[in-house]
């Protein structure tokens, strides 16, 4: 990949009109073979964001199956060099075919049980439908090494209709197997008992994929298009509607049973060109690593009061503290045209969430090597905080945090950690808190018409905000993010949850609310914060960020880059450019940051 800077004269345009990348190679070397050679491979497709290189010729692989330490090398300069693993190529057994009307009769589910038969080998079997619809009135199962393919979304279909009390209904389709795939086929829910997902890749579940799959959801009442909890997932070229109704009072429309699509403690994901419509919510991302979600269209179809917003989150924390590498990318999302307040008033756009936490104070022991500490305070869950973070929060050392590894429930206390402290921490000087550990995430390139805010919401280690284009994005005012539509928020959120090392830099912002650096200081009552008031956000940066015209939710008043407290520290924006229309009021010249060892300029 190449990025910015003029060494060697290269010129990366925008990828709107990039026609030809700069040359690229790669560099591969054999790991514990001293005797062989670098092998290099010039880029068979590129652009400056990505290239694609060919390491076979006319089907056979020119590099040996094995470990290689790998470099690319570009008009800027070469890489730091990365791990790269070589497997030999496997040819895949052809599938065996169940055609369902051909040999059950039409009988979905007696076509599913006959694949469960044949897969029991790990042989693949392929379920295939035919052009027409098919009632579905118990639910179904798909077996491990199954895929379930229909003639196209427009000409396959299963039809579901089970009155709502039908309890013994539990979803309508679902496996906890692995290699299983769902495609070319659409799944029409008239009517359903609540909260009853539509797919369903439950615990257990790996090497799954929705392609091609239309669902629309039209009972009134809640469920999810897609419920997941799996290793290694592909969601794509898909359309999910939730067109039915979205059930008020709250209680009749618990979140994360109402979001369209809902991901449970996964990882390894590619959610990607999707269409999605929803009433309710779109999605909840919890506790899961390294997704990548990008090209999908989502549309509020809503134009009234909203019950829930849309969220990657940690609700699960006591269970799996983690919700790292996540890239949120070229995705299109949208509210009603023209909306209401009514509309806006609440309910995020995009969000982290759920922070949580085990307390914080000061260190009373730290381990020569500096990988074992003993807190000077009992930690306040009895769920492990193996794969949370020990996080410095103040003093000494502050800004450090290290995965914890191993914990020692008898003392409640001691934490093993991945990596050592650095020599700066100090036993009686530092404060420190047990988190779960969330961040390096990216929201990069998407666009946000008519709706609400945009944020890191609670403990962020890392995150950026970058190319993004909001247009018509309101907040009310006194609301989410320091009543800004693009921000991050740190404070004491049932623990400690602050929000270090953000940046948000080239994103536009028209008709819309500003940019906020959010630390919400102050003595909350919390147990899990103790006598700590902040800060809670520090080592950020607002840069060469476009901020022009009017919010509807602020008449007269055009936006700004700001922060809300003075005892932040670090925060620094610069080099924005703000378009306020004439006779409107632009506070400080549209840059207001007034904290510690800040700038504005």
């Amino acid at each position: 990949s190449g990025g910015g800077g003029g060494d060697g004269g290269a010129v990366c345009l925008s990828a709107a009109t990039l026609h030809a990348a700069p040359p690229t190679t790669l560099h591969l070397h054999r790991v514990g073979d001293n005797t062989a050679g670098e092998q290099t491979f010039a880029a068979a497709t590129g652009t400056c964001f990505e290239a694609n290189f060919e390491l076979s010729s006319n089907g056979t692989q020119t590099c040996q199956p094995g470990q290689y330490e790998a470099t690319v090398q570009t008009a800027w300069g070469r890489s730091q060099p990365f791990g790269l693993t070589l497997l030999a190529p496997q040819p895949a057994p052809a599938p065996r075919t169940l055609d369902v009307d051909a040999d059950y009769g039409g009988d979905v589910a007696k076509a599913l049980a006959a694949a469960a038969m044949a897969a029991s080998s790990g042989n693949p079997v392929e379920v295939v439908l035919g052009a027409h619809s098919y009632a579905v009135s118990t639910s179904l199962t798909l077996p491990s090494f199954t895929t379930l393919r229909g003639q196209g979304q427009a000409k396959s279909q299963l039809r579901v209709d089970v009155p709502d009390n039908q309890n013994t209904f539990t979803h309508v389709l679902a496996s906890n197997g692995t290699d299983w795939a769902v495609r070319n086929l659409s799944i029409v829910v008239h009517s359903c008992p609540a909260k009853r997902p539509v797919v369903w890749a439950q615990a257990g579940s790996s090497r799954v994929q929705i392609l091609g799959v239309n669902i629309t959801m039209l009972q009134r009442n809640v469920s999810n298009a897609v419920s997941l909890q799996a290793e290694n997932f592909e969601i794509g070229w898909s359309y999910f509607a939730q067109l039915g109704v979205c059930q008020w009072p709250i209680q009749q429309s618990p979140f994360q049973s109402s979001v369209t699509l809902y991901v449970l403690q996964s990882d390894n994901g590619w959610i990607h060109d999707n269409v999605g419509r929803w009433s309710c919510a779109w999605m909840d991302f919890d506790a899961s690593n390294r997704v990548v979600v990008e090209n999908n269209d989502i549309e509020c179809v809503e134009a009234g009061q909203l019950p829930h917003g849309n969220s990657i989150s940690v609700y699960t924390w006591t269970t799996r503290p983690t919700s790292h590498f996540w890239s949120y990318a070229r995705n299109h999302m949208r509210r009603p045209f023209n909306n209401s307040a009514l509309n806006w008033h609440q309910r995020e756009t995009l969000t982290t969430d759920g922070s949580g936490g085990w307390g914080l104070g000061e260190l009373a022991h730290i381990s020569p090597d500096r990988l074992q500490v003993d807190t000077a305070f009992d930690l306040q869950s009895a769920a492990s905080p193996v794969a949370g973070y020990l996080l410095v929060l103040a003093g000494p050392g502050a800004g450090q945090y290290h995965t914890i590894v191993g914990f020692d429930p008898a003392s409640n206390r001691t934490l093993q950690l991945a990596t050592p402290l650095n020599q700066h921490v100090q036993i009686g000087k530092s404060t420190v808190a047990v988190v779960s550990s969330e961040g390096s995430k990216l929201f990069v390139g998407n666009h946000f018409n008519w709706t609400e805010v945009v944020q890191w919401y609670g403990t962020t280690m890392r995150g950026v905000m970058a190319d993004n284009i909001i247009s018509n994005g309101n907040v009310k005012p006194g609301g989410n993010g320091g009543a800004a539509v693009m921000t991050g928020v740190g404070e004491c959120y049932h623990g400690a949850a602050p929000t270090f090392f953000l940046e948000y830099t080239g994103n536009t912002l028209v008709d819309s609310n500003g940019i906020s650096m959010a630390d919400n200081n102050g003595k909350t009552g919390e147990p899990q914060c103790g006598n700590f008031t902040g800060p809670w956000a520090m080592w950020q940066v607002a840069r060469r960020n476009s901020l022009s015209g009017l919010a509807i939710s602020t008449p007269g008043l055009c936006s700004t880059v700001n922060n809300t407290s003075p005892s932040s520290s670090d925060l620094v924006a610069e080099h924005n450019v703000f378009a306020c229309p004439k006779g409107n009021l632009l506070p400080g010249g549209g840059q207001n940051i007034h904290c510690n060892h800040c700038v504005g300029r």
